[in-house]
């Protein structure tokens, strides 16, 4: 059974595994979900979106509104690099990850507000791999979902169980890997 969160904008499903480990820190207009001071995901609400700078990295994921005003709904997925080297900390702040899309799906408007997501997966943005791809498995070696289908020139990185780390990107010696 899952947990609701409500705060000022949003409500949503806390995932289960999320209980006792996550941690919600809500702002004037942001939530920030964060396991042993690393952050999972934050949600920013600015009521001008371009307030927030394009290298923050946070995606427009839809709006919300009062009636009176709206507000962008925006997320941010942040770098997770500087957690790799202790084991344990990495298996479970994967774990807690792939969760998201429990809670993506959860998303709804805190009363009075309402909440429009815009079509499709808000995790579908990620990392994809270019024609300029040789099939090397430089991207795999380094991926700790092992979610890169070598079978096919160019390779495959599986979406659903992508953590958006980057790692392939950074490893892929032909620079055949974007972010999208």
């Amino acid at each position: 059974m899952s947990m609701k969160y409500t705060g000022k904008y949003i409500t949503f499903d806390v995932p289960e595994s999320w209980a006792d480990t996550v941690d919600f820190r809500e702002e004037e207009n942001s939530i920030a979900a964060s396991y042993r001071g690393l952050p999972l995901v934050v949600f920013a609400f600015p009521e001008n979106p371009e307030s927030i700078p394009a290298a923050q990295g946070f995606e427009a994921l839809g709006t919300l509104t009062d009636g009176t005003s709206t507000r962008t709904l925006m997320a941010e997925f942040p770098e997770v690099s500087n957690i790799m080297g202790d084991p344990l900390i990495e298996q479970t702040y994967y774990s807690l990850s792939l969760d998201l899309h429990e809670l993506f799906r959860s998303i709804s408007g805190s009363a009075p507000w309402t909440c429009s997501l815009f079509a499709g997966d808000p995790t579908s943005t990620g990392f994809y791999v270019t024609d300029l791809c040789l099939g090397c498995p430089a991207c795999y070696e380094v991926c700790p979902q092992k979610c890169i289908d070598l079978s096919d020139v160019p390779v495959q990185i599986d979406q659903v169980h992508c953590l958006r780390c980057g790692l392939c990107k950074e490893a892929c010696p032909l620079g055949a890997i974007e972010q999208r």
